[in-house]
């Protein structure tokens, strides 16, 4: 733009040829690469505006001149240097191509490279040369079907580094045969590609310098014109004075436009139409206005751009704000119903701790508790998010410490489990509904029973308690099984309970005591049962020097031992009647005499008691080895009598059927040994002689040491329907003991299967279960699902 307006003030007003010869002179000035005298910078001094603005202007120009000119000498000077540095490795590589020639040899050289076409084969193994002669080529002569083609090979000169194709006329091909043959032929005149580098830089050098010589007279008249400037106020109003002149005059004026890096012609008429085309741009006539303007309408956008922006954001802020809004509304109306429900909670509380204040009698305590249970009932989410537990239970201490100060267990073992079984739900962790689980740190409902309870019954069980008397305790633990803590009734059983236990059976002795050990002993077993097994032991060693002095014919032995019989494992059980039973049994049997004629049946009836108590097979053996054989004999004596009466030995033999039990008659073993009597009668009957029958009672045999011991001295096959029953209990790690309470129901004992109340049907061959109320005939699998439920 500036420099537009500089001409536009140095030109003034000039005519068409002036204008041209201007051009000209432009353009002479960009052919000749700004060339300029001092004496044509003294004569353009002379037409500057008189101004210092327009002096900084001309002082600048000059500068950016000279430093111009430099700079271009600096780069001629380079190109120089590779120029010739190119030529000369070109040079020293000239024989390393075959065919390469210069024109500086003339053509006496050509010869000599026609020779050496494909010299550079003797290298390789020459199937270019082999594929030319081949298709009809000649060495010395040219190519193509009649050698009319070129004779010698493309000559090449290397390219200096870094510079660019065709840049300043600089010849790859020193011997393009598709040149004239006239340039050829003339050896005498030089041609700018047999020129030396330097000699062609010398003669653009002077080239240029006869250019400017010959422009430089023109150039000067054209300076020598006196010019008449006149400023734009001048020339407006000159306009508005000869309109009608000035239009004429316009229409034939043409203006040369010098704003762009070229100078145009354009008419006076279109000069608001002129475009002058920069490099990258496209710029209007008054570009400082339309500059400006450009900047004002920036401007404005960029204003209303922030505008927008800032609108936007104003939206968005005003929707985040109202949504903000609606959530804290609604946040403010939770908040609001939450306080009016902790009022509504709090005056609840406040009647509680009135009620906890005058807490004297059974009938405000009950008063009490109601409060609290209207409170968990309208107000869960208040009472346990606020622990109000911890209330409840400074509440109810105090009353409850009070009730147990005084307490006499023998009196009243029940006391409080009524009016303190609503407190388990109100205090104990157990009973917290699952979206309030762990609120509670600790068990309110244990501390409100431990210290009153415990500091009554610690000493009245430690000291003062008999456990050959349990029922007290016994109905104290019944009473609160399902009222008190879990962890404060195992402390009482297993700390308290317990070791009262241990003491007494230590000092059990079996002859001495008037009630037996399984009385007092056995109720404990269902809550004590793998405690009580380091008893077992002691107790088995009790038994065993009791029965030391022993007679078969005291029952009282089976009364102590009979309930004992499920309790030991089988194993112990056996080696404990193998020990002490079994041997007066057999005393009482060795005493035994069959008579016919006057049998005494009660050592028999005695040993015969003590069937259940041996087992089937043990007691088989016993009869084997100390009954039958007497019984054979006496028999065989009988019948080989003269005046024996077969009707009288058959009625004999049937009322000894009678003795056994049909378990035992049912036995293999044992129909073996009948049916001996009964081949000796019919040999009688039939009169061939009795024989006296060789029948060996089996003896027992000491069981391998690889082989397992069997958990009960029978067999398997002839296990009763109670000992399957122990043994299914065992392999599934469960208790099958009697009831503690030593009840029956229809005449039969009622047993304990896993927790499970349970009879045994042995004549029916079926397991009745006691299930909601009424026994129900079940299988064994149906009987353990049924415990490991309740286990659970």
């Amino acid at each position: 733009g500036g420099g537009g307006f500089g001409g536009f003030a140095r030109g003034g007003t000039m005519t068409a040829d002036d204008a041209m010869r201007g051009t000209d002179a432009n353009g002479s000035d960009d052919q000749s690469d700004g060339a300029v005298s001092e004496e044509e910078e003294e004569e353009e001094d002379e037409d500057l505006l008189p101004s210092t603005f327009g002096q900084r202007l001309v002082a600048g120009a000059a500068q950016r001149a000279k430093m111009a000119e430099e700079e271009r000498k600096a780069k001629a000077a380079k190109r120089r240097a590779e120029e010739k540095a190119a030529r000369a490795r070109n040079k020293d590589n000239e024989d390393a191509f075959a065919g390469t020639s210069s024109r500086r040899d003339g053509g006496g050289r050509n010869s000599r490279a026609n020779d050496d076409v494909g010299s550079f084969e003797k290298h390789t193994k020459g199937i270019g040369m082999k594929l030319l002669e081949k298709m009809g080529y000649k060495k010395g002569e040219g190519l193509g079907k009649g050698a009319s083609g070129i004779s010698r090979a493309l000559e090449t000169q290397l390219r200096p580094k870094n510079m660019g194709m065709g840049f300043n006329n600089f010849k790859e091909n020193v011997n393009d045969p598709t040149r004239s043959s006239k340039r050829e032929d003339d050896e005498g005149e030089a041609s700018e590609d047999d020129m030396d580098v330097d000699d062609i830089t010398r003669a653009r050098d002077e080239a240029k310098r006869a250019r400017e010589q010959s422009m430089w007279k023109k150039r000067n008249e054209l300076r020598r014109q006196k010019r008449e400037y006149k400023t734009a106020e001048e020339l407006l109003a000159e306009e508005q004075e000869n309109a009608s002149s000035v239009q004429t005059t316009t229409n034939k004026l043409n203006i040369i436009d010098m704003r762009g890096a070229h100078a145009t012609v354009v008419n006076a008429n279109e000069l608001h139409k002129a475009r002058v085309v920069r490099a990258g741009e496209e710029d209007i006539m008054l570009p400082e206005l339309q500059h400006n303007l450009k900047l004002v309408v920036d401007l404005a956008e960029s204003d209303i751009t922030k505008l927008d922006g800032k609108i936007r954001s104003e939206k968005d802020t005003q929707e985040i704000l109202r949504r903000e809004k609606i959530r804290l509304s609604k946040v403010a109306e939770a908040h609001d119903e939450l306080a009016a429900r902790t009022k509504s909670a709090l005056a609840l509380v406040e009647m509680c701790n009135t009620h906890g204040k005058a807490c004297d009698t059974a009938e405000q305590f009950d008063a009490l508790t109601q409060s609290w249970m209207e409170v968990v009932k309208q107000f869960p989410k208040e009472y346990y998010g606020h622990r109000l537990n911890r209330l409840a239970l400074a509440h109810a201490a105090p009353y409850v410490r009070a009730m147990y100060k005084s307490w006499d267990l023998s009196k009243d073992p029940t006391l409080g489990v009524d009016i303190l079984r609503p407190w388990r739900s109100l205090l104990s962790p157990e009973l917290v509904p699952d979206e309030y689980k762990g609120v509670f740190e600790d068990d309110s409902y244990e501390d409100l029973l431990r210290d009153p309870m415990l500091s009554r019954l610690r000493p009245i069980i430690s000291s003062k308690w008999d456990p050959t008397k349990p029922e007290d305790i016994l109905n104290f633990v019944q009473a609160w099984s399902d009222v008190m803590p879990e962890a404060l009734m195992r402390e009482i059983t297993h700390a308290l309970v317990l070791p009262r236990l241990q003491r007494r059976v230590g000092e059990w002795e079996p002859t001495k005591e008037r009630v037996a050990l399984h009385v007092w002993f056995h109720p404990w077993l269902p809550m004590l049962h793998k405690n009580l097994k380091d008893l077992y032991p002691s107790i088995r060693q009790k038994f065993t020097v009791s029965l030391a002095e022993w007679e078969a014919s005291d029952s009282s032995a089976l009364t102590l031992l009979k309930p004992w019989q499920r309790v030991f494992e089988a194993k112990d059980w056996s080696s404990l009647m193998r020990r002490c039973v079994t041997p007066k049994l057999e005393d009482a049997l060795a005493m035994l005499q069959i008579n016919p004629s006057n049998q005494v049946l009660d050592p028999v009836r005695t040993v015969l008691k003590w069937e259940s108590m041996l087992g089937p097979s043990a007691f088989i053996t016993l009869l084997e080895q100390h009954f039958f054989r007497k019984w054979h004999a006496a028999l065989h004596k009988w019948l080989t009598a003269s005046n024996v009466d077969l009707d009288e030995v058959a009625q004999w033999y049937i009322g000894w059927k009678t003795v056994f039990s049909e378990e035992l008659l049912s036995h293999e073993r044992m129909r073996v040994q009948l049916n001996v009597a009964l081949d000796m009668m019919n040999q009688a009957a039939a009169g061939e002689g009795v024989v006296m029958p060789n029948v060996a009672a089996p003896q027992p045999t000491a069981p391998l040491a690889d082989e397992r011991p069997v958990p009960h001295p029978m067999d398997e096959s002839t296990m009763s329907l109670k000992e399957m029953i122990e043994e299914f209990a065992n392999a599934h790690e469960l208790e099958f003991i009697p009831s503690a309470s030593g009840r029956r129901h229809d005449g039969l004992a009622v047993y304990v299967f896993g927790g499970v109340s349970v009879v045994v049907d042995t004549a029916r061959e079926s397991i009745r279960a006691l299930i909601d109320g009424d026994w129900t005939p079940v299988s064994l699998d149906q009987l353990l699902d049924r415990a490991r439920a309740i286990k659970r």
